[in-house]
């Protein structure tokens, strides 16, 4: 499987919808399997429109247009498709088991909607320390692939007061996160145990980006001993030791470029 991530394009119409059905009857998805795939119009006020086929969803376009779609196909014979334009700022695009080679028939699908891929940009969300300053200067210039890292402080406000527009342009503008989780604060568990902890703008921050990115394209730098959320003691990290965040190099280098390339 495999799933990129695109800027929103904006512009769903009639006729890339037509393009996306003569790619999929290629692909071999059963028309009579209607119940095995869908379109779901989603609309600002709300309103979601859900139907089996093409020709209807390019009706209820016409009928009502949006520029927020998500496309689910999977066939009889397991392999799947699925394009989701919901998020205002970009559109993924995952693919499965296609007949052929899953790259090329990803290809036709950035033909059909007129995809660009998202610029080659990490956001770091980090607390009050300066490791962010090393990861940010190991991104940009050590990891063997052009990127540019994002931290919020260092960009221009444009013409908005407001953190959080500020916060959501710049987010919109990367393809991948890097969540640096160092022991900020402490604070007191039932046991009346001190206890370390990240800072509440890191933990929402995370939660932002593997809503908007996917899990996978969330890259998790823990500082030892510090505690985080129980709902996320599943997810994979890299770990470093206090005052030594150079230990995250390597791995972190191997996360980037499975991202990138």
């Amino acid at each position: 499987m495999i799933t990129r991530i695109f800027k929103n394009p904006n512009n769903i119409t009639t006729e890339s919808l037509e393009a996306f059905r003569r790619i999929t009857a290629d692909w071999g998805i059963p028309n009579n399997r209607a119940q095995r795939w869908y379109y779901q119009l989603h609309y600002p006020d709300g309103q979601i429109t859900t139907v089996h086929n093409a020709k209807d969803a390019k009706s209820a376009l016409q009928e009502k247009p949006t520029n927020h779609i998500l496309i689910s196909l999977r066939s009889t014979g397991g392999s799947f498709v699925e394009f989701d334009s919901r998020n205002r700022s970009r559109v993924s695009c995952t693919v499965s088991h296609s007949i052929g080679d899953d790259t090329t028939f990803l290809g036709k699908l950035v033909s059909a909607f007129k995809l660009l891929p998202m610029p080659p940009s990490v956001f770091l969300t980090h607390g009050r320390g300066d490791d962010w300053r090393h990861v940010k200067a190991f991104i940009e210039n050590d990891v063997g692939i052009s990127l540019r890292a994002i931290e919020l402080a260092e960009q221009p406000h444009g013409g908005s007061a407001y953190i959080g527009s500020k916060f959501e342009t710049y987010a919109a503008k990367c393809a991948c996160a890097v969540i640096i989780m160092s022991g900020d604060d402490k604070a007191y568990n039932p046991n009346d145990t001190e206890e370390l902890r990240v800072r509440e703008n890191v933990i929402h921050e995370l939660g932002y980006f593997q809503a908007c990115l996917g899990a996978d394209r969330v890259i998790l730098l823990k500082e030892t001993g510090v505690n985080i959320p129980s709902n996320i003691l599943g997810r994979g990290y890299i770990p470093y030791s206090k005052g030594h965040i150079a230990e995250v190099d390597t791995k972190l280098r191997r996360e980037l470029i499975e991202i990138f390339n």
